[in-house]
């Protein structure tokens, strides 16, 4: 039987791609047979280059399967970021540009004042709240820096940490090998 074209809708005419995956922190010493434990939990979301969409999911799989080096606050207690798995990924349809579309939400169906309500005025967008988050210990896993730093609490809930990211890789499909 002939293979069926891939839809439009599935197809990225420039071989750009919007891949999100879930991974989430693990401690070294946790009772993994426990699935009601707490974690820190992160929904990443990459742009990636592509001829279609098998090779895209391969470089997702791929760039988000490499499980981050072992790291642990003061007190001994280490841990990994854990691959979960892919959670979305979207074709980009127009070109890669300043003010190019990349993603959308159709709202069918709405009341005017419904649609008015999706605005969220700016000062208080996320990114323009410069305060120091308040919160508990487990909140402060941090993934940015290279190390981690001291604790910043010894309640229930592991200490502050920063977590070591992945060493930034090429998408390459010869980096895959």
């Amino acid at each position: 039987m002939p293979k069926k074209p891939t839809p439009y809708r599935n197809r990225s005419p420039h071989g750009w791609w919007i891949g999100s995956y879930v991974e989430r922190y693990e401690f070294n010493d946790e009772d993994r047979s426990n699935l009601n434990r707490r974690c820190d939990a992160y929904e990443n979301t990459v742009i990636l280059k592509a001829k279609n969409r098998e090779e895209a999911y391969r470089k997702l799989v791929a760039l988000a399967s490499v499980e981050g080096s072992e790291c642990g606050p003061a007190n001994g207690q280490k841990g990994f970021w854990r691959f979960e798995g892919v959670t979305d990924l979207l074709p980009i349809y127009e070109e890669l540009e300043d003010g190019a579309e990349v993603l959308w939400h159709h709202h069918r169906n709405l009341a005017v004042k419904t649609v008015k309500k999706l605005v969220t005025p700016k000062q208080e967008l996320p990114i323009f709240d410069d305060s120091e988050p308040a919160g508990n210990a487990y909140h402060a896993l941090q993934r940015t820096a290279p190390c981690v730093t001291a604790s910043a609490s010894t309640a229930a809930f592991p200490p502050a940490m920063q977590v070591p990211r992945r060493t930034p890789r090429s998408l390459s499909l010869g980096s895959f090998g």
